[in-house]
Protein backbone atom coordinates (compact mmCIF):
# COMPACT_ATOMS: atom_id res chain seq x y z
CA UNK A 1 0.00 0.00 0.00
CA UNK A 2 1.54 3.40 -0.95
CA UNK A 3 2.30 6.08 2.07
CA UNK A 4 -0.81 8.40 0.45
CA UNK A 5 -3.34 5.26 -0.19
CA UNK A 6 -5.55 4.54 2.93
CA UNK A 7 -7.24 0.86 3.08
CA UNK A 8 -11.12 1.09 2.83
CA UNK A 9 -11.69 -0.90 5.96
CA UNK A 10 -9.33 1.56 8.24
CA UNK A 11 -12.41 3.97 9.65
CA UNK A 12 -14.62 1.40 10.68
CA UNK A 13 -11.63 -0.71 11.82
CA UNK A 14 -11.56 1.67 14.65
CA UNK A 15 -15.20 0.82 15.66
CA UNK A 16 -15.57 -2.98 14.87
CA UNK A 17 -13.65 -6.21 14.75
CA UNK A 18 -13.58 -9.60 13.45
CA UNK A 19 -15.82 -12.32 14.81
CA UNK A 20 -13.02 -14.28 16.94
CA UNK A 21 -13.10 -17.46 14.41
CA UNK A 22 -12.38 -15.46 11.36
CA UNK A 23 -8.39 -16.00 11.36
CA UNK A 24 -9.46 -20.08 12.25
CA UNK A 25 -12.57 -19.96 9.30
CA UNK A 26 -14.98 -21.31 12.00
CA UNK A 27 -17.55 -21.50 9.81
CA UNK A 28 -19.69 -19.40 12.79
CA UNK A 29 -17.69 -16.70 11.69
CA UNK A 30 -19.65 -16.13 8.66
CA UNK A 31 -22.83 -15.11 7.61
CA UNK A 32 -24.50 -16.50 4.55
CA UNK A 33 -27.04 -14.19 2.07
CA UNK A 34 -30.70 -15.13 1.28
CA UNK A 35 -29.42 -17.15 -1.79
CA UNK A 36 -26.36 -18.85 0.12
CA UNK A 37 -24.07 -17.20 -2.62
CA UNK A 38 -22.08 -15.40 -1.09
CA UNK A 39 -20.32 -15.55 2.94
CA UNK A 40 -19.62 -12.19 4.27
CA UNK A 41 -17.43 -11.77 7.91
CA UNK A 42 -19.23 -11.20 11.08
CA UNK A 43 -18.16 -8.18 13.04
CA UNK A 44 -18.85 -6.94 16.27
CA UNK A 45 -18.66 -3.37 18.33
CA UNK A 46 -15.59 -3.20 19.68
CA UNK A 47 -17.21 -1.52 22.77
CA UNK A 48 -20.23 -4.33 22.80
CA UNK A 49 -18.50 -7.14 22.45
CA UNK A 50 -17.16 -7.05 25.72
CA UNK A 51 -20.03 -5.47 28.23
CA UNK A 52 -22.09 -8.57 26.13
CA UNK A 53 -19.19 -10.95 27.44
CA UNK A 54 -18.73 -9.59 30.98
CA UNK A 55 -23.02 -9.56 31.05
CA UNK A 56 -23.24 -13.65 30.15
CA UNK A 57 -19.96 -14.05 32.45
CA UNK A 58 -22.52 -12.61 35.31
CA UNK A 59 -25.50 -14.52 34.30
CA UNK A 60 -22.84 -17.51 34.81
CA UNK A 61 -21.75 -16.74 38.03
CA UNK A 62 -25.03 -16.50 38.94
CA UNK A 63 -25.63 -19.99 37.39
CA UNK A 64 -23.07 -21.56 40.20
CA UNK A 65 -25.02 -19.72 42.81
CA UNK A 66 -28.20 -21.14 41.78
CA UNK A 67 -26.33 -24.24 41.60
CA UNK A 68 -26.91 -25.10 37.73
CA UNK A 69 -23.72 -24.98 37.01
CA UNK A 70 -20.07 -25.91 38.43
CA UNK A 71 -17.65 -23.54 36.39
CA UNK A 72 -18.20 -20.40 34.57
CA UNK A 73 -17.20 -19.47 31.39
CA UNK A 74 -13.60 -17.46 31.21
CA UNK A 75 -14.65 -14.10 29.26
CA UNK A 76 -12.42 -14.97 25.90
CA UNK A 77 -14.28 -17.92 25.80
CA UNK A 78 -17.58 -16.37 25.92
CA UNK A 79 -16.05 -13.85 23.42
CA UNK A 80 -15.03 -16.12 21.15
CA UNK A 81 -18.12 -18.13 20.96
CA UNK A 82 -20.50 -15.26 20.61
CA UNK A 83 -23.01 -16.01 17.25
Amino acid sequence: MSAGKKSSRTWWREHFVDHPGFASKDPNAYTTSGTGTTKTNKLYCAVCLPVDAQKLLQDDYNAIDQGRITVARDQAVIEAYRE
